[in-house]
């Protein structure tokens, strides 16, 4: 999980770099996290981990970096948007007060990735901010989708 976890936070550091062309300080980017809420509370737990130790690594203000949460089963569910939390401990705190199903660790990815576009990235709550990245922490398939 760890080597995972910086490798990805270096990819997520490298796309800055390549958008804006510097460090990415002083720069917009906004991130969806997709996370799985049909897995056992281990894995669970791991995307929690995952996603914070996202939020600790980046700089999360609302000027600069900024982190939304879909989660998913058999449909997906609103967890929070770009504006809403702009540190890990207030991300954590949210997921640790989820309830998850104890199922076989599928989801359709179709209804978050339509929930993404139509609930937080078309809405333009953040004009300055046109890049942004979709992370799917835990799931496996994915039917059709409206974008």
């Amino acid at each position: 999980m760890e080597i995972n976890l910086m490798k990805s936070t270096v990819v997520i550091s490298l796309l800055i770099v390549a958008v804006f062309g510097d460090c990415g300080v002083h720069q917009s980017l906004d991130i969806v996290f997709v996370y799985n809420l049909n897995v056992s509370q281990a894995d669970f737990y791991d995307q929690i981990s995952f996603i914070t130790r996202h939020a600790d690594l980046l700089y999360l203000h609302a000027d600069h970096t900024n982190i939304a949460g879909i989660g998913l089963n058999d449909s997906a569910h609103y967890g929070w948007g770009l504006r809403d939390y702009f540190t890990s401990t207030n991300i954590s705190t949210k997921m640790n007060n989820l309830t998850i199903g104890v199922g076989n660790g599928t989801s359709d990815l179709s209804p978050a990735i339509d929930m993404a576009w139509n609930n937080i990235l078309s809405k333009n709550t953040r004009s300055d901010s046109t890049p942004w990245l979709f992370v799917n922490t835990d799931t496996y398939t994915m039917s059709t989708t409206i974008i």
